[in-house]
């Protein structure tokens, strides 16, 4: 069984467009996805947090360093480079500036995926309640413009390259992918136990423009 589950908020308006389905029954391999937008006022800031360690993977794949948005070297796991490098090349086949990889973002990305695996939810809110926005500019990303994609897949499900087609099918998803107005990413993945599968992976890609 493959199960999709997608949702739209839109913090301007503060509407939910669509509402996620039940959890399936049976331990198939699962996907679910959300995405999510929102713009802030130009100028507004929140003092960083300190942001939750990512769930170490079961079998780590093999990192690498890009050079991000301001010049540093930013290490990413094989899995977050590969996520990457799809989303990059679909907006080169569209004609788009590619994404740089912002360490704020990352950090946003990285540890909103710790939050729901460790967690045991899927929601662009925190489990604390925090906005999505508000938690990317926790993490110390001054953008005025950001968008968030989450996801989770067990088994082959959960790889990035079944992620990305999942949400190349979703008109939510895909809109931030190829949005051109937003021009700065970070990616995160967690793996382990999740919502009763074992071997899931739980995927955030945060996207801003500053």
């Amino acid at each position: 069984m493959v199960r999709l589950r997608s949702s739209i908020v839109s913090l301007v308006a503060l509407v939910a467009l669509a509402a996620c389905s039940d959890a399936p029954a049976v331990l198939e391999p699962t996907l679910d996805a959300s995405a999510s937008a929102a713009r802030k006022p130009k100028g507004g800031s929140t003092a960083p947090t300190s942001p939750t360690a990512p769930t170490s993977p079961t079998s780590p794949s093999t990192g690498t360093t890009v050079t991000g948005c301001d010049g540093s070297a930013v290490a990413l796991t094989g899995d977050e480079k590969a996520q990457l490098d799809l989303h990059n090349a679909r907006r080169s086949q569209l004609g788009l500036a590619t994404f740089c990889v912002h360490p704020a973002l990352m950090s946003a990305a990285r540890a909103h995926s710790a939050d729901m695996m460790a967690k045991n939810y899927m929601s662009h809110t925190s489990a604390d309640g925090t906005a999505f926005n508000t938690r990317i500019a926790n993490h110390g990303y001054p953008g005025w413009y950001v968008g968030e994609n989450i996801a989770w897949g067990s088994s082959y499900l959960g790889t990035a390259s079944s992620v990305f087609d999942w949400w190349v099918k979703s008109p939510a998803h895909y809109a931030n992918i190829t949005n051109g107005g937003l021009r700065e990413v970070g990616i995160g993945v967690a793996y382990g136990w999740y919502q009763g599968y074992s071997g899931a992976a739980v995927w955030t890609v945060d996207f801003g423009t500053r």
